[in-house]
């Protein structure tokens, strides 16, 4: 388990036994600590400034993962995702391996969760992830579920608006029932289409939860997205497939430190 420890709840099934022998086959004791960027705040009124940058390991073996994931935080990267083929393929030991081997990296498990969806939220945090992606147009009942486990187990809920029809409605259907993440996300089968990730951001600026956005990205269309106010950058193909990873992050890192169009302000109501 990672050591993210603040809040002492009950749980029963967790691998971290009570030293109380009576409780000893029942109760098992957990306490979960928030990384700096998933604290709970206050309410706040804050001027962005560089967004997070997030890597998908879209890759499907776990060695390779690791490696990647080591060098790209040497060129900048802030958050690891464990991407959805690697979870695949891999499953939560490789949220497992990377937690062991990055034990302070905010790791995201990109579930694209669609149903069970506090089974799956709990997996994963026990695994080690700090946030979990679902697929924001899975039922409310999912979505809720899944917003119980997140609250219980001390992570946050990414929720990716792939394939959802009317963005904006849903995403603020979301964002009241306690989603902390929107992804403006375009699948590679909807970029080939013609579809831009950058389009969707900019139908969600003004939501007063953290929005990432995810696509194809590479360091000129992350400046962009950057200077349009994204809280988050989602890279993958760019990096990853890079042949120097941490030079390719370094080169992404930078440009979304300068965005080209502009400096942007977000305010933030959470």
């Amino acid at each position: 388990l990672p050591p993210f420890f603040q809040t002492e709840i009950k749980q029963a099934g967790h691998p971290q036994r009570s030293d109380d022998p009576e409780n000893a086959a029942a109760d098992l004791s957990v306490s979960f600590v928030h990384p700096p960027a998933l604290s709970p705040s206050p309410a706040k009124l804050f001027f962005m400034q560089s967004p997070i940058l997030q890597v998908a390991l879209d890759v499907t073996e776990l060695t390779r993962a690791q490696k990647i994931a080591e060098e790209a935080l040497l060129g900048g990267a802030d958050w690891i995702e464990i991407g959805t083929p690697l979870v695949k393929s891999e499953g939560m030991q490789a949220v497992r391996a990377l937690r062991a081997q990055f034990p302070t990296t905010t790791l995201v498990a990109d579930l694209k969760t669609s149903d069970t969806g506090g089974l799956e939220v709990e997996m994963a945090a026990k695994a080690g992830a700090n946030i979990v992606c679902v697929l924001a147009n899975t039922d409310n009942a999912v979505i809720t579920d899944a917003l119980r486990g997140a609250a219980l187990y001390g992570v946050e809920i990414m929720a990716d608006m792939m394939n959802v029809s009317d963005v904006v409605t849903r995403a603020r259907e979301l964002a009241d029932l306690g989603v902390q993440i929107i992804n403006a996300h375009v699948g590679i089968d909807q970029q080939m289409e013609g579809k831009d990730p950058l389009d969707l951001l900019d139908k969600l600026g003004d939501l007063p939860v953290k929005i990432a956005v995810a696509g194809g990205l590479n360091a000129e269309s992350a400046s962009k997205a950057a200077a349009r106010g994204a809280d988050i950058v989602i890279v993958g193909g760019s990096i990853i497939k890079a042949a120097d990873v941490t030079k390719a992050a370094r080169n992404v890192r930078d440009a979304i430190d300068r965005p080209t169009e502009g400096t942007s302000v977000k305010i933030s109501l959470d």
